[in-house]
């Protein structure tokens, strides 16, 4: 559950969907908020009429983060119900047939999609995903799928909170604030598409999506095979990581030589290549047993 082995897997059945589809058309992140949900809430067990939602019936944000911790398989329960529910109606996609319901959805008929759930540092669940249609779609048509402004109507724009930085380079880490591009260009030496972008804190979105799901989304097209490259390249290195920094792995490593070789005299050998074996054997074991693995995690692959 959650080995290095099984993360690798994932790269190969990504390669293999290419291989067998063609270039993706569209990359996809979910990350619903667990603790402000109120069908999280309901999944955990807590008393509310989603029909009739009363503000004042919803627990405090400390009990709600409780009651997050408190119950892994409703917060599973939770995620899986949005994504197939935005799956099987927004995007119109049949999972069990494996094939988009006529007519499509909102971001059109869908040929495959490749998803992959991730955690993140205290266990929320989210999701990347990558998208092939079953016809490119014209600019015209995308242009009203995917925007990143909006009306002229009063809004408010949520902005992190200053904190201490944590290093000497005092930039965002997400290149956030955007550049902004108006209109969308190209540019004629290397070919580079530069797209439209109207506003500096704001991700590109879907509004039928983000008024479905109500939380952080983004969402983009891919123009070329470079993006492409640069995408599946992020996906397939981003869910194959190694849950143990190096340093962590090298001082394990270093106790389990420090050990094997303070009992090499208690145990025999047959030749140097079972010694080696042996060592090996406890290299691995030793990684993977000091694995973090949050309670959701576990839940989920339980869960299937």
């Amino acid at each position: 559950m959650g080995s290095n082995k099984s993360r690798a897997n994932y790269r190969v059945e990504l390669h293999s969907q290419i291989f067998f589809s063609s270039l993706p058309n569209i990359f996809i992140t979910i990350n619903p908020c667990d603790l402000h949900h109120p069908l999280a809430m309901k999944f955990a067990g807590v008393d509310l009429n989603i029909d009739n939602l009363i503000v004042d019936l919803m627990p405090k944000s400390q009990q709600r983060a409780a009651i997050v911790a408190s119950h892994p398989i409703g917060i599973v329960r939770f995620f899986n119900k949005l994504i197939t529910t935005v799956l099987s109606t927004l995007i119109n996609y049949n999972i069990n047939k494996h094939k988009s319901n006529p007519g499509g959805g909102v971001l059109g008929e869908i040929e495959a999609y490749h998803d992959k759930v991730e955690e993140s540092g205290r266990g929320a669940l989210h999701l990347h995903m990558l998208l092939w249609l079953v016809n490119n779609k014209h600019p015209h048509e995308l242009r009203n799928l995917i925007v990143n402004e909006l009306p002229d109507f009063n809004t408010y724009i949520h902005k992190f909170s200053a904190i201490w930085p944590t290093s000497n380079n005092p930039s965002c880490r997400l290149r956030y604030p955007k550049k902004l591009h108006d209109p969308t260009t190209i540019n004629v030496e290397n070919g580079e598409i530069q797209m439209k972008h109207a506003h500096s804190m704001m991700n590109n979105f879907n509004e039928w999506l983000l008024l479905a799901c109500r939380c952080y989304m983004d969402i983009k097209f891919i123009w070329s095979a470079s993006d492409t490259k640069a995408l599946v390249y992020y996906i397939s290195d981003y869910i194959t990581k190694k849950n143990l920094s190096f340093h962590d792995s090298n001082s394990l490593i270093y106790q389990v030589v420090q050990k094997f070789e303070k009992n090499e005299q208690k145990i025999n050998y047959i030749d140097a290549l079972d010694k080696s074996r042996r060592l090996i054997l406890r290299c691995f074991n030793t990684l993977a047993s000091q694995q973090e693995i949050s309670s959701v995690q576990v839940a989920s692959y339980l869960m299937g």
